[in-house]
Parts: structure tokens; C-alpha cells; sequence
């Protein structure tokens, strides 16, 4: 006899139960969601400082240019020298010069910290980026060159932009390569952490040396190594944002992992 007033107590509390786990459901979203629009800012944020340092390399090319007096190689190292204090993730910058055949000859390059033999690899490009640099001298805009280039083991990306030829000095593209992931290190919650997961990842050609329309895959560019191939696993709550750098739409991927906490959680208060 018991029995039956215990069932048709637990019939009536049922949807006070319901509405206690969504009204929970949601402030967790509203958690995830305002932890997911922070990343995104911050990631944004990172993602301008190497244009910034590219910016005002290339404007002391341009403005000594304007002078009539070409920028001294020693010169552009010490400005290139104090960028790379204020931003630890460049590695090298410089500009390769365009021939009279069009094509993109050696020019300058600066290596910053990184061991001379990483230098001698990252610059002026890497082989597979300088034939990509032809293209690029059309560009008016701040341009990405295809990653696939790491430095030290570590993901990178060349960002490069156009300077016009003026006097005797040759149309060039000043360019400057970043890892990418202590770049974005301020911006991603750590690798270890358990409770939210950020990715940036961009697309790149199957072969870097090719066309972009060449076949296309993921890499990844920061987060922990369990970005890649799906390894990400059962997921609580997930966002996918497009983030740009330059020409280069990448995208930022911040998550939330299922735990079996919050899966017993859950049922508990459904029941």
C-alpha cells in the first residue's frame, strides 16, 4: 500500500525535477558560451600581432624607400631584433626581391630565436613557400603563404606582404614567420586542462609546394595534440568560429568535454 503514494509522489515531483535540470542545462550553455566568445576575442587579438610587426617592418622599408636612402640590412635586424623581444613567437623575417623574370630571387633575411641551422631552413623561405611568393607580389593585402613549415618541431606560418619597386630598389615581399602555437598560448586554455578544449586549426593543400586546389586537409596550428584526426572525443558542448589572419580564414574550435560526472549528474535529477 506503501507503494502507491510513493509512486504518485515521485509522479509529481517529476517535473519539478525537469525543470531544475534545464534551468541547470542552461546557465551551463551560458558558461560555455561566454567562455567560447572570450577565446574567440583573445585568439583574434593574437592573431593581428604578427600583421602589426609586419606592418611596421614593411613601413620602415617603405618610408626609408621614400627618402631615396634603402633601409641598411643592419638596420631592419635591430627593428626586426626588437619585435621578436615584444612577440617571443617570431622566428625569422626578411624579403625575397622579384628578378627581372618575374620570378622571386633571395633578398634579405633576419633569424631571430631560433638556432642558426633553423634560420638557414626558414629563410629567405623554405623552398615550397618561395614559389608560392610569386603570386603573392599582386597582393595588396597582408597574405598567408600555405603553412605547412614547422620550426623547431613546432607548428608556423609565414604572413608577407607586397612592397612596390621604387627607385632602384626592386619590387619585394617582406615576410616574417611565427609559431604559432606560443603565439596563441595566451589566448587557449592550457593543454592539460580538463574542463575546455580550444583547437586552431587551418586548411591547407595536401602538398604545401602545391596549388591551394591541390587537395586540401586540416593541420593544426595550436591546441593540444588531441586536435587532430577527430581525437577530441564524446563532447559536452562545442562552438566553430572563423577566425581570420590576413587573407587566411582559419578556424577556432573550443569544447567542452562529456564527463561521466555530469552524465550522473544529469540523470539524477531526470529521475
Amino acid at each position: 500500500m506503501l507503494a502507491w503514494p510513493m509512486l504518485l509522489l515521485i509522479l509529481v515531483m517529476l517535473p519539478g525535477f525537469h525543470e531544475v535540470a534545464r534551468r541547470d542545462e542552461g546557465r551551463l550553455n551560458a558558461r560555455f558560451l561566454g567562455s567560447a566568445s572570450d577565446r574567440l576575442w583573445r585568439t583574434q587579438r593574437m592573431l593581428s600581432e604578427p600583421l602589426d610587426a609586419l606592418a611596421a617592418l614593411r613601413g620602415a622599408l617603405a618610408a626609408a624607400d621614400a627618402g631615396g636612402k634603402p633601409l641598411p640590412p643592419a638596420m631592419f635586424d635591430r627593428l626586426a631584433a626588437e619585435w621578436s623581444r615584444r612577440l617571443s613567437a617570431l622566428v625569422a623575417a626578411g624579403w625575397v626581391e622579384r628578378g627581372a623574370d618575374g620570378q622571386p630571387r633571395p633578398g634579405h633575411a633576419y633569424g631571430g630565436a631560433v638556432t642558426q641551422a633553423a634560420v638557414s631552413e626558414a629563410a629567405p623561405l623554405p623552398p615550397g613557400l618561395l614559389r608560392q611568393a610569386a603570386k603573392a607580389f599582386s597582393a595588396e593585402r597582408p597574405v598567408v603563404l600555405s603553412p605547412g613549415l614547422g620550426v623547431a618541431d613546432s607548428p608556423a606560418l609565414a604572413v608577407a606582404q607586397a612592397l612596390p619597386a621604387s627607385g632602384d630598389q626592386p619590387a619585394r615581399l617582406v615576410y616574417l614567420i611565427v609559431r604559432t602555437e606560443p603565439l596563441m598560448a595566451p589566448a587557449l586554455p592550457a593543454p592539460d586542462d580538463p574542463n575546455l578544449v580550444a583547437c586552431l586549426i587551418d586548411r591547407v593543400a595536401a602538398d604545401p609546394a602545391a596549388a591551394p586546389d591541390a587537395g586540401a586537409g586540416e593541420q593544426r596550428l595550436a591546441g593540444p595534440v588531441r586536435c587532430e584526426s577527430g581525437g577530441l572525443g564524446s563532447l559536452a558542448r562545442s562552438s566553430n568560429e572563423r577566425v581570420t589572419l590576413g587573407d587566411r580564414a582559419l578556424r577556432l574550435v573550443v569544447a567542452e568535454p562529456a564527463r561521466a560526472d555530469d552524465r550522473l549528474f544529469t540523470a539524477v535529477w531526470l529521475l
